[in-house]
Parts: structure tokens; sequence; C-alpha cells
């Protein structure tokens, strides 16, 4: 399995939560920070900690890997670091503000669910 593989199985995971506006960028050409950025939209506190619990149990499971969450859901942004992939949920009027998209224009989107 490579890792855009897993990126996308990630991904999917995101929208079967019900995740809005998943955007999977292949950054690896651009730095070290992450291969894959994977940025999504919560409606609420809620729907970003079960997005972001789901994420953080399957990768858990699958791969006996500790998942790094930064950030808090009282700040409506949270950030899952897996290394080569690393997720960003977001409420959407967060998301509409840093619009992390823009920043990130360079990579190459591998895949935008709706």
């Amino acid at each position: 399995m490579t890792g855009m593989d897993e990126a996308m199985r990630i991904a999917e995971r995101t929208r079967n939560k019900k995740a809005e506006d998943i955007l999977l960028l292949d950054i690896h050409q651009l730095g070290t920070i992450a291969d894959y950025l994977i940025l999504t939209s919560a409606n609420s506190k809620p729907h970003m900690r079960a997005i972001a619990e789901d994420v953080r149990l399957y990768v858990k499971r699958k791969h006996k890997q500790h998942v790094v969450l930064e950030g808090t859901y009282e700040s409506q942004w949270v950030i899952l670091d897996m290394g080569a992939v690393i997720v960003h949920v977001m409420e959407k009027e967060v998301r509409d503000y840093y619009r992390l998209e823009e920043l990130w224009s360079r990579g190459e989107t591998a895949a935008y669910y709706l």
C-alpha cells in the first residue's frame, strides 16, 4: 500500500463521518512537513470530535501508530499528525477565515470529495 492509498483511506473515513469540503493534497514536493495534507470542515465541536476520533482509532487499529492531536475542540480546529499524513478538522467559519487551500496551493490536488 502506498502513502497515497492510505491518505485516500483516511480521507474516506472523514467522508464517512459526514465531513464536508474534503480536500486531499499531495505536498511531498513542497518540503518535509508531511507527504499528504487532508483539509476537512465540520458543523460543530461534537462533529469535529467524531471525525478526529474516528481517524485516530482507525490509524491506531490499522497501523498500531500513535496519532498526535494538536489544538482543541473549543478552538474549532484540531490537527491529527500521523507523520506522512496530516489531517486538519475545522469548523467552517475557521476554515473560511484561514483558507489553508490558498497557503498550500502549490500542492497537487490529489482528490477532492464533495
